[in-house]
């Protein structure tokens, strides 16, 4: 599990790669739509959104439109849903530590 610090109001941007099953190899994006959300236990916090940056290298941003003002503090989770040819898979889940901001101007 992959574990992100964040502060609220912070930029949520973060690149990443589709990869082939071993891990490593990078995977043409073609065909592929890419989902995300962010919960607290159960409860919606953001929906993430996906950029392709190079369609056959794989290569993609993640960002919160609505940014993380408001995403409570504390412990959340996030996973990638990738459907492609009718297939779903969905990656590990990871974790985002939110802590509160201490300037707010």
């Amino acid at each position: 599990m992959r574990t992100l610090k964040i502060k609220q109001g912070e930029t949520f941007s973060l690149d990443a790669q589709y990869l082939d099953d071993d891990g490593i190899t990078p995977k043409a994006l073609t065909g592929v739509v890419l989902s995300s959300q962010v919960r607290n236990n159960n409860d919606l916090v953001a929906t993430l959104t996906f950029t392709v940056l190079d369609e056959l290298a794989g290569s993609y941003r993640i960002t919160a439109p609505e940014g993380t003002l408001n995403w409570p503090a504390g412990p959340l989770q996030w996973d990638i849903k990738e459907s492609a040819g009718g297939n779903v898979k969905l990656t590990e889940t990871h974790a985002i530590i939110v802590t509160k901001a201490i300037t707010r101007l």
